[in-house]
C-alpha cells in the first residue's frame, strides 16, 4: 500500500508490517496469528485476524500525506476483549530515540532502559499526558497516536539490548465496545517537529485542539494570563494541622494585604494568588485591586468514610465537607463491587486511612452545587480542582451511575467547561491532553510525578538544599538532555503549565535559575509554594527569578509553539519558535556561546538573563 513517499507491507505469514520510503525501513514485531478473508484495494488493506486471545478484523489506510491508520474491531462490541496488541511494537535500531508524553514530553536512548513504570495507561494524566508514542532515527521518525485512550496502555520491554514499546488495547468493562484506531505519522526530515504538527492537525480534527483565546470567549480574564506566576504561601502551622503535628509559634503572621504590597514592591505584577484554605471577601477584593487573580483550592474526588470521621484528624474532617452527604451514594464502586480507595490521610492514631473516591458523575453535581455559592460570596476569579484531570479515568459499576473510561472524561469536561461559562480561570492537576479543551491551567505538567522528590503531594513547601536535593530532581527533572517540550508544541497555546506546587520553582533555592530557563524556554510561568516564614526569607530572589522566568510567558503564552530545535552536539542549547515570531534560544551548559540577533529574536543567556533582541 502507497501513500507519498511510503510504502507499507503487511506479512501474512509472520503478522507483522513493514514502512518504507526505500531508505528509512520502520518494522514491527510479529505476532503470531491466522489471516482470512484479506481484500486489497487503492489504499485500502482489509483482513480478519485470529490470536489464541483475539478474533477481531484489520483495517489499514492510507490516511492524508505521509500517515497510515490500523483500525480493530471485534467481531462483536459484546465480546470479551482480553488484552490486544496489534499492530506489534516497531522495533528500534540503534542511535534512535524514544519519546514519551510523560508529564510535557521526554526523550531517551533506544538502548537505555526508560525511567519509568513497564506499563504506561493513556487513561491516567499522571502516567501519559496524550495518547501518542515517537521514534527519532537520524534520517526522520514516526509517531503513533491512539485515536481513543480511554482503553489503551503504552507498554515497554527491553530485549536485545533496545526498548521496544507497543500499544495494547485492553477492554471497556471487558468489552471491545467501539472499534480501536491507531495513526501512523512518518518523517523524513526534521521529524520531531513534522510529527509533531501532524499529531496536532489530526488532534485539532478530533476536537482536541481548543485555544486559551477561543476559551477566553466564554472567560475573558484568561486574556490577563500570560506569564502570571502561580503562588501557593501558607501559613507557618498549616502542614501541621494537615498531619497532626504540633502547632509552633508563628514566626511570621501570614497577611496577604503585605503580600500583596510586597510582590507589587517587588516587581511582580502578575500573579494567580492561590489559596488552600481560603479567604476572606475583604482580603480577596484588596487582592483583585492590586491586579492580582485569586483562586481557591477544591477536591471532588475524596472523602472521608463515615465510619472513620470519629479517627481522622478533625481538620481533615473539616475539610471533607461532604462525608455527611455523598458517602456512600456516590462513591465510585470496583468491578469487585467493593467501594473504590482513594488517597490516605493520617488519623488520629498517626495511622494512614483510606478515602474512598466519588464518582465523576456525581461529582459533577456536587461541582455545580458548591462552586457558584463559592464564587458569589467570596469573589473568586479562579478555581483549582485537585485530583481531576491528572488522576486515572475509573470505571465505576454502581447502578445508579454507572461509567466506563470515556464516561469519565466526558464528566470531567462537563465539569471544566461549566467553571468556564461561569467566567472562572480554572485549573487542575497535571492534566492531559483528553481535558485540555476545558480547562485553563495544569499545576504538575512540567513535574513528572517519577523525577519529582518524594511525597511531594503532601510536602508543598519543603525546601532542599544541597546534598539533600534528591537525585532524580538533577538527574531527570532538571535534566535538558532528556526534557523536550513535546505537550508544549501540541497544545502550547490552549494550556499554562506550571511545576507542581511540592516540585515548584523555589523548592530548590540554589536551582531555581535552571527551572527559569525552562519556563523562559517553554514561555511558561513559574510556580512558588512556601510557607510565610520562607516567603520573609525569599521573597527579592523569588522576585529575581519571577523576572527571568515571566517574560517569555507575557510575549508567547496564546501562541503555538512551532519549532524545537538543539543548536548544539551536547543538546544543551536549545531553541524554541513561536507562531507570533518569538525565538527563544537557552543555553543550559557551560561554555559560552554568542548568540546572533534574528528579528524577533529572544535570547536567554547561560545564567538564566533574558535578551530582548529586536
Amino acid at each position: 500500500m502507497k501513500n507519498g513517499p511510503w510504502n507499507l507491507f503487511f506479512d501474512e505469514k509472520a503478522g507483522s508490517f513493514c514502512v518504507t520510503d526505500g531508505i528509512q525501513n520502520y518494522e514491527t514485531r510479529p505476532v503470531p496469528g491466522r489471516v482470512t478473508a484479506m481484500e486489497e484495494r487503492t489504499g485500502k488493506l482489509s483482513f480478519r485476524y485470529e490470536t489464541e486471545e483475539n478474533r477481531f478484523s484489520v483495517l489499514v489506510e492510507a490516511v492524508g500525506e505521509n500517515a497510515f491508520s490500523v483500525t480493530l474491531r471485534g467481531e462483536t462490541n459484546d465480546s470479551m476483549l482480553n488484552e490486544c496488541s496489534f499492530p506489534g511494537a516497531f522495533l528500534p535500531q540503534s542511535g534512535d530515540w524514544l519519546l514519551y508524553p510523560y508529564g510535557d514530553g521526554i526523550i531517551w536512548k533506544a538502548e537505555e532502559k526508560p525511567p519509568l513504570p513497564e506499563k504506561l495507561p493513556f487513561y491516567s494524566g499522571n502516567v501519559m499526558s496524550m495518547g501518542m508514542f515517537g521514534l527519532l532515527r537520524a534520517d526522520g521518525g514516526l509517531m503513533l497516536g491512539i485515536e481513543e485512550t480511554a482503553d489503551a496502555e503504552l507498554r515497554w520491554r527491553y530485549e536485545n539490548g533496545m526498548t521496544e514499546n507497543a500499544v495494547v488495547y485492553i477492554g471497556s468493562k471487558g468489552k471491545w465496545a467501539y472499534s480501536r484506531r491507531t495513526m501512523l505519522f512518518l518523517a523524513q526530515d526534521d521529524a520531531f517537529n513534522t510529527l509533531c504538527h501532524a499529531y496536532r492537525e489530526w488532534r485539532k480534527e478530533k476536537g482536541f485542539v481548543k485555544t486559551l483565546l477561543e476559551k477566553a470567549e466564554r472567560a475573558p480574564r484568561i486574556r490577563k494570563m500570560a506569564g502570571r506566576a502561580d503562588v501557593w504561601i501558607f501559613d507557618d502551622n498549616n502542614m501541621n494541622r494537615l498531619y497532626g503535628r504540633p502547632e509552633t509559634q508563628e514566626m511570621t503572621k501570614r497577611d496577604v494585604r503585605r503580600i500583596a504590597d510586597e510582590m507589587r514592591t517587588l516587581g511582580m505584577d502578575r500573579v494567580l494568588f492561590n489559596s488552600f484554605e481560603g479567604e476572606c471577601r475583604e482580603d480577596i477584593d484588596y487582592l483583585k485591586a492590586q491586579g492580582m487573580e485569586v483562586g481557591r483550592y477544591d477536591m471532588y474526588r475524596d472523602v472521608i468514610p463515615k465510619p472513620n470521621v470519629s479517627f481522622m484528624l478533625p481538620y481533615r474532617v473539616s475539610r471533607s465537607r461532604h462525608t455527611g452527604t455523598c458517602w456512600p451514594k456516590d462513591v465510585r464502586i470496583n468491578e469487585n463491587g467493593k467501594y473504590a480507595a482513594a488517597w490516605r490521610l493520617h488519623g488520629t492514631d498517626g495511622k494512614m486511612y483510606e478515602q474512598h473516591s466519588i464518582c465523576d458523575v456525581p461529582a459533577t453535581r456536587m461541582i455545580m452545587e458548591d462552586v457558584p455559592g463559592f464564587v458569589e460570596d467570596g469573589g473568586y476569579t479562579s478555581w483549582f480542582i485537585d485530583v481531576s484531570m491528572g488522576s486515572t479515568h475509573f470505571e465505576c459499576w454502581h447502578p445508579m451511575h454507572p461509567t466506563d473510561r470515556r464516561d469519565s472524561i466526558r464528566y470531567k469536561n462537563i465539569q471544566h467547561q461549566f467553571l468556564l461559562d461561569m467566567g472562572l480561570i480554572n485549573g487542575v492537576e497535571v492534566g492531559c491532553e483528553g481535558g485540555a479543551k476545558t480547562y485553563v491551567f495544569s499545576e504538575g505538567m512540567m513535574s513528572p510525578p517519577l523525577f519529582r522528590a518524594p511525597d511531594s503531594g503532601r510536602r508543598m513547601n519543603t525546601l532542599y538544599f544541597g546534598e539533600q536535593i534528591p537525585s532524580q530532581i538533577t538527574e531527570l527533572d532538571l535534566n535538558p538532555a532528556i526534557r523536550i517540550p513535546l505537550w508544549q508544541m501540541i497544545y502550547h497555546d490552549c494550556t499554562i503549565n506550571y511545576w507542581y506546587w511540592g516540585d515548584s520553582s523555589n523548592c530548590c533555592p540554589e536551582l531555581m535559575r535552571l527551572r527559569d530557563q525552562f519556563d523562559a524556554l517553554y514561555a511558561l510561568p513559574p510556580l512558588y509554594s512556601l510557607n510565610m516564614t520562607q516567603w520573609e526569607n525569599m521573597k527579592e530572589s523569588i522576585a529575581e527569578s519571577y523576572q527571568r522566568a515571566s517574560g517569555t510567558a507575557r510575549l508567547a503564552a496564546f501562541s503555538p509553539m512551532i519549532r524545537f530545535t538543539y543548536l548544539t552536539e551536547d543538546r544543551k542549547v536549545q531553541q524554541t519558535v513561536f507562531e507570533n515570531g518569538i525565538r527563544v534560544t537557552v543555553n543550559f551548559g557551560s561554555p559560552e556561546y554568542e548568540a546572533v540577533p534574528v528579528g524577533g529574536c529572544r535570547t536567554v543567556d547561560r545564567d538564566g538573563k533574558v535578551v530582548f533582541e529586536f
